[in-house]
């Protein structure tokens, strides 16, 4: 199921995909991988396929002691994947013991095509190796496949802006930012509680010089993502483009009250003291 959301009502934050990606093929152990995301637990799991057959494995790991604190097997066929989802999903809740209802952990199904959540996720591994020539072509070709099979489906649309911002960064050519705008504002007119599509579509503006309208698309995902960190950060840093620094640092601080341990955090804000001239206040977060 897709990790693209930050469950305050669940009294956790789970980090993004974006956040997280960077380590998915990373050799060092989760114990480090867990200090640099500012994480306490991690939640790792592995699949087996025979046929349309699958049997997933999940396991919540305690950080700190390295211990499995809890694990659960699922069998299934194709067509059951997304009861599967609810099910694990449903029972980490209750091992994290939160106090929320299980139900809480069945986020809405992406997608009710077995067929076009295998076509995004084929584009999202593809994305995640965007330094391979071909990778994100055949990415935005899955994803249109997926969209053919689920015009509804949020997910793809936001992974479709997303390949079609990262094409506009292999060829320049202004088109392809025409085409992920249009990807991500469809994903948010289907679902506009998705604040991580708002992040995305608030770096677009950005990177186009349309400030203001980038800060807009942030102050909207924080409505939705008020304990995210990613979140804050991205809103200081449109607050600087703009000059309101007192605002940015503002946002800053919170990032790193709600994630103290992350380092991209603190030299986030150690980048800004040093353009502010601020030398020794920098160095003391970078």
């Amino acid at each position: 199921w897709s990790s693209d959301v930050c469950s305050s009502d669940l009294g956790i934050n789970v980090l993004s995909r974006a956040a997280v990606s960077m380590h998915r093929e990373a050799t060092r152990n989760l114990k480090s991988i867990a200090r640099d995301l500012g994480a306490t637990s991690v939640v790792d799991g592995s699949y087996q396929r025979v046929g349309d057959r699958i049997r997933l494995t999940v396991s919540l790991i305690d950080v700190e002691s390295g211990r499995v604190v809890w694990s659960d097997q699922h069998d299934c066929v194709d067509r059951e994947i997304f009861d599967m989802q609810s099910a694990v999903g449903a029972r980490l809740v209750d091992a994290l013991a939160v106090g929320a209802p299980a139900a809480k952990a069945a986020e809405r199904f992406p997608t009710g095509s077995v067929e076009a959540f295998n076509d995004y996720a084929r584009a999202r591994v593809l994305m995640e190796r965007r330094d391979v020539p071909g990778n994100i072509t055949r990415a935005i070709e899955l994803l249109h496949q997926a969209l053919n099979r689920d015009p509804r489906f949020v997910l793809a649309h936001a992974a479709l802006g997303e390949a079609c911002w990262e094409k506009y960064h292999l060829r320049a050519e202004p088109e392809w930012t025409f085409k992920a705008v249009a990807s991500l504002v469809e994903a948010l007119r289907l679902d506009p509680g998705q604040g991580d599509v708002r992040r995305t579509l608030a770096t677009i503006y950005r990177g186009t010089g349309r400030k203001a309208e980038a800060l807009e698309q942030l102050e909207q995902a924080l409505i939705a993502e008020p304990e995210s960190d990613e979140t804050h950060r991205a809103v200081a840093e449109a607050l600087f483009d703009l000059g309101r620094r007192d605002e940015a640092l503002e946002h800053f601080e919170r990032a790193i009250q709600l994630r103290p341990n992350f380092w991209e955090n603190h030299r986030s804000l150690g980048k800004v003291w040093y353009l502010m001239g601020h030398y020794e206040i920098g160095r003391a977060h970078v």
